[in-house]
């Protein structure tokens, strides 16, 4: 273990672990939208077909189509975390309980008869970054407001 004893290597050691921690929620987030989120008894779907379609849940089903709402969420969280602006903990916090709580949803959009049967790695991975995500946000926040405080020498 290491002591740090210079502010400068604080902040850029802060900084190095932000990014990291940044584009291992944007992969998640991308390798989601490659990998099978759900199935039913019929057909097993990818993330890219939930995150184009999932505006169609508006005239389907609005709780669905609140669950969709968290991509746009997640989107704007990002824009808020890169500016360590205070917002982004709430944006992604909404998008983790809206990611959770398709859990609880049971059919799927374009057939209310059809129940999921499974979810599968790509659904969790989505979750995962959101949840990343808030992560990075708090970090964030924290780490933006003690790097920022004057030093008492």
């Amino acid at each position: 273990m290491f002591l740090i004893n210079d502010k400068k290597e604080i902040v850029k050691h802060y900084k190095l672990i932000y990014v990291i921690l940044f584009i291992i929620c944007l992969m998640a987030y991308i390798s989601s939208c490659f990998l099978p989120c759900y199935s039913t008894e019929h057909e097993t779907v990818k993330g890219y077909y939930c995150l184009l379609g999932g505006w169609f849940c508006l005239f389907v089903d609005f709780w669905l189509f609140l669950i969709w709402c968290s991509n746009i969420l997640f989107f704007c969280s990002l824009v808020a975390a890169i500016k360590h602006n205070i917002i982004c903990v709430w944006l992604s916090l909404v998008s983790v309980m809206f990611s959770i709580s398709m859990l609880f949803h049971r059919y799927i959009i374009y057939d209310i008869t059809v129940p999921i049967t499974n979810f599968h790695i790509g659904y969790f991975l989505w979750c995962a970054s959101y949840l990343l995500l808030l992560i990075i946000c708090i970090f964030g926040i924290i780490g933006n407001r003690k790097n920022h405080r004057g030093s008492p020498d």
